[in-house]
């Protein structure tokens, strides 16, 4: 099994929220790290979150949809608060709601002034309203994740994850990101990224476009692929420093009518979770199976100790009889024990239903 590292430093400080106003505060902060091994695949996600830079209240219900100015788009929002003097936050930065119907959940920053967000809702739905909190959050992108000046072309000498590739025809360390937006299982990448020449360059691009700002969404994994190294070497190290995130994460997990669907799931968790405390099995967002020859939804998870390209599952569980149960495994054996390691990836494969509705899972720490 791959050892995991987590400091969290630092006591949670009370988190005074005013209404109106933005917010400084302290909370707790670390790093969680993971062996990526030669010519093998590691799925991890973001168990750390950036600093918090704003947190507020909204001062009236948000304006949703084309129908009223300033809105101009019905996938969009505006939410407004008074007394704040927010930075400029457009493009780079996320709202995530700390409190009221729509907490846990979180939403792309269109645009911004010094007291008003637009966000993007994209298709999801929004319950906020006055009074209800919450804060502003940028998200990691692959320059400020793994920081190209960090990077050599030696993994025994690299100063992280990453190994910079030297001819642009023969990559050595590459970041893969799902497709999350195809229909189906088994999806394949919508972009691959490696670090040449001093930036983040991508597959099917020029060679000298930056792709540095790529943004990666914090429930979401991605896939570091590495190359062969040169002796002594036999992995590099993903470390991520940052902010724990304390509150419950709302992640959105498609369906389709007539096929099973992939989704792909990271949780921003500094710490080894059992799927029990995933607080996901026997809710409406994970759909139990009644015959344990016919499973309805599937969690599948990756072993990222051995050296494998284009990973399979090490293990595939469904929720039978109140209890976590693993294929292969007798259907009286409860597995609600079983861990998913801090910082890994995994997929939730939900079965067809009429409709296609998206399940909202809320999960909340174990800490």
């Amino acid at each position: 099994m791959n050892k995991f590292l987590y400091s969290i430093c630092a006591a949670i400080l009370a988190c005074c929220m005013a209404h109106g106003q933005t917010t400084a505060y302290t909370t707790p902060v670390g790093y969680v790290s993971q062996a990526c091994k030669a010519s093998s695949d590691t799925i991890v996600g973001l168990p750390l979150k950036q600093p918090t830079e704003a947190a507020s209240a909204l001062s009236s219900n948000p304006v949703i949809g084309p129908s009223v100015a300033p809105v101009v788009a019905a996938y969009q929002a505006l939410l407004t608060v008074s007394g704040a003097s927010f930075g400029s936050y457009g493009g780079t930065h996320y709202v995530k709601f700390t409190s009221g119907g729509s907490s846990g959940k979180f939403f792309a920053i269109v645009s911004n002034d010094a007291t008003t967000i637009m966000i993007d809702l994209n298709g999801d739905t929004l319950s906020a309203i006055s009074g209800d909190t919450f804060s502003v959050i940028k998200f990691w992108t692959l320059g400020e994740l793994f920081v190209p000046s960090a990077s050599t072309a030696d993994a025994n000498t690299t100063g992280n994850a990453v190994v910079a590739t030297t001819n642009p025809s023969l990559h050595k360390t590459e970041i893969l990101i799902p497709n999350t937006g195809a229909v189906g299982i088994n999806l394949g990448s919508s972009a691959i990224f490696y670090l040449y020449n001093g930036a983040w360059r991508k597959i099917g691009q020029l060679i000298t476009t930056s792709f540095d700002s790529y943004q990666l969404w914090p429930d979401s994994y991605f896939i570091i692929r590495q190359g062969t190294m040169t002796a002594p070497a036999t992995q590099t190290t993903y470390t991520v420093n940052g902010e724990v995130e304390a509150g419950n994460m709302v992640v959105n997990l498609r369906t389709q009518t007539s096929v099973k669907q992939d989704n792909v799931v990271a949780l921003p968790r500094p710490v080894d979770v059992t799927l029990n405390q995933l607080a996901l099995g026997d809710t409406s967002a994970f759909v139990t199976t009644i015959n344990p020859s016919l499973h309805m939804d599937e969690l599948i998870v990756f072993d990222n100790s051995s050296a494998q390209k284009n990973r399979a599952a090490s293990a595939i569980y469904y929720y039978y009889s109140s209890a976590w149960r693993k294929t292969g495994q007798p259907t009286t054996s409860d597995f609600g024990s079983d861990v998913i390691m801090a910082g890994s990836g995994f997929m939730i494969r939900k079965a067809k239903v009429v409709g296609g509705p998206t399940s909202f899972w809320s999960n909340t720490p174990s800490y």
